[in-house]
């Protein structure tokens, strides 16, 4: 059995779960940071591999598959790097099977997150 829960596709803008998440977080900007989430205890040490979408100071929004709850701390980490850095859960809407997720770096933002923040966001073609 694997320890790795991968969501099917990666949702358009324009999803409702996400665009009600991002009316909370007005400041928040496009992104694309290949991540893997460790899930809380209770998931026995599972990882879901998701990309952050959108970032908004020290707030991430991303997809996961796996059921998360309000306050729950989660692992977060670049999918192609160092730098794991503890966030906990402060805004979820459900889309479906999955969650639109908000999660709040609690031990100071981690570089490779304001790294990506600071720069332009990727145009969108489509």
């Amino acid at each position: 059995m694997s320890n790795y829960y991968e969501p099917a596709i990666m949702p358009e803008l324009s999803d409702p779960a996400i665009g009600r998440l991002l009316s909370l977080f007005p400041g928040a900007t496009p992104l694309h940071i290949p991540v893997r989430v460790g899930l809380p205890v209770r998931a026995k040490g599972a990882v879901e591999r998701t990309s952050i979408m959108f970032g908004a100071n020290d707030t991430a929004i991303l997809l996961v598959d796996y059921p998360l709850y309000g306050g729950e701390l989660v692992q977060v980490r670049p999918a192609a790097g160092k730098g794991e850095a503890s966030a906990v859960v402060i805004a979820l809407m459900s889309k479906g099977h999955g969650l639109s997720v908000a999660v709040r770096f609690n031990q100071g933002v981690p570089k490779w997150f304001a790294k990506a923040y600071a720069q332009p966001a990727p145009e969108r073609r489509g």
